[in-house]
C-alpha cells in the first residue's frame, strides 16, 4: 500500500509505503503435521588463480629491474624455489645464519596458493522446518519451528551462522460479532567468527606471496600468513533475538461493516561480544613470541561488549464498509 490511506492506518512509519504479509494459518479439521528440510553446499566463486612461486619471483625481479633496483630474489633463492617445486628439497625456509629466527619474505621458497589454502572447496548448510496446524469451526491454530545451520567458507577458525525460530498463530471466533487473531514469533540468530577476520584479512589474502609457507620448519605457523592470528587471536560472537507479538480484534456490527483494533509489540535484543587475544609465532628452538592481531600491537588483549534493546509498540483502530449498489 502506498498512498494516504496507508499512512492513515499505519502512521508515520508508512510514509514510504506498507507491505502486508499474510502468514500461514491453521484450517479446521484434523491435526496436520508437516516436516521439510533441505541440505545444500556453497562454494567460493571467482577466486583468482595465483602465480606459482617461480614465475612470481621472476616477475618481481623484472619489476625491480624496471625500477632501477637490484633483484629481490637472488639466484640462490631462485634455485631453491625450483628445487622445492621439483621435490628436491622439502624445507620452505631456513634459520637465519647465526640467528634465532627463520628467514622471511624474499628468502622463502615455498609454493603456496593462498586462495586454495584459506578457502574450502565447499561448505555445508542444513535447514529443518516443522509445523502443526488444525482446529474446528470456531478456532484454528498454526505452530511452526525452523532451524538453520550455515557454515562459512574459511578453512581456519571457521565462522558459522545459526538461526532458530518459533511461530504461533491462533484465529478464534469469540461470538457472532467478534473475532480474535493473534500471532507470535521468536527468532534467534547466532554468528561467530575469528576476530582477526576483520580489518585487512581478506584484502591480504590476495597480496600474500606464493613463496611464503604455511608452516615454519619447526611445525609452527609462519609469522606473516595470519593463520596463527585466526586460530589464537580471539573470537567474535554476535547474538540477536527478535520477538513479535500481534493481536487483532475484528467486530462486525452490521453486514458489510467491520471495525478492526490491533496492537503490535516488537522487542529486539542485540548482544555482541568480541575479544582480542595474544597470538604467537615461534623461534627456531620453539620459543613463542607475540605477534600483532587485527592491527594491534603484539601481545595486546581486549574485550568488547555491545548490548542494545529496542522496543516498538503500536496500536491501530480503523474500519471499512463494503456494500453493493445495483449489483
Amino acid at each position: 500500500l502506498k498512498d494516504a490511506a496507508a499512512a492513515s492506518i499505519y502512521g508515520s512509519r508508512a510514509a514510504f509505503g506498507v507491505v502486508l504479509i499474510t502468514t500461514k494459518s491453521g484450517r479446521s479439521g484434523k491435526t496436520n503435521v508437516n516436516y521439510t528440510n533441505n541440505f545444500r553446499v556453497s562454494a567460493p566463486l571467482g577466486l583468482p588463480k595465483m602465480l606459482d612461486s617461480h614465475r612470481f619471483a621472476l616477475y618481481w625481479n623484472e619489476a625491480a629491474a624496471n625500477g632501477g633496483e637490484a633483484p629481490k630474489f637472488v639466484p640462490e633463492i631462485l634455485d631453491r624455489i625450483v628445487a622445492f617445486q621439483n621435490g628436491d628439497i622439502t624445507e620452505t625456509n631456513y634459520p637465519i645464519e647465526g640467528g634465532e629466527y627463520y628467514e622471511r619474505w624474499v628468502r622463502t621458497h615455498a609454493n603456496t596458493d593462498w586462495f586454495d589454502e584459506f578457502y574450502k572447496d565447499y561448505s555445508f548448510s542444513q535447514e529443518h522446518n516443522i509445523s502443526v496446524s488444525g482446529g474446528n469451526e470456531k478456532t484454528t491454530y498454526f505452530v511452526s519451528g525452523n532451524f538453520l545451520e550455515q557454515e562459512g567458507l574459511l578453512k581456519y577458525s571457521e565462522d558459522q551462522f545459526d538461526r532458530y525460530s518459533i511461530n504461533t498463530k491462533v484465529n478464534t471466533e469469540i461470538n457472532d460479532f467478534i473475532r480474535f487473531n493473534g500471532s507470535t514469533r521468536f527468532t534467534r540468530e547466532d554468528y561467530s567468527k575469528a576476530t582477526h577476520q576483520g580489518g585487512l584479512f581478506y584484502h591480504n589474502i590476495a597480496r600474500r606471496w606464493p613463496t611464503i609457507p604455511v608452516y615454519e620448519p619447526n611445525g609452527s605457523y609462519y609469522y606473516e600468513n595470519e593463520i596463527a592470528q585466526l586460530e589464537q587471536g580471539g573470537r567474535t560472537i554476535n547474538q540477536t533475538d527478535r520477538f513479535y507479538l500481534q493481536g487483532q480484534l475484528v467486530t462486525n456490527p452490521l453486514e458489510g461493516w467491520n471495525i478492526y483494533a490491533n496492537g503490535n509489540f516488537n522487542i529486539t535484543n542485540i548482544n555482541n561480544h568480541a575479544n582480542v587475544l595474544p597470538a604467537y609465532a615461534h623461534k627456531v628452538d620453539g620459543t613463542p613470541y607475540p605477534i600483532p592481531v587485527l592491527g594491534y600491537a603484539a601481545g595486546y588483549s581486549e574485550v568488547f561488549e555491545y548490548n542494545r534493546k529496542d522496543n516498538y509498540f503500536s496500536t491501530n483502530i480503523y474500519s471499512d464498509y463494503i456494500f453493493d449498489i445495483n449489483e
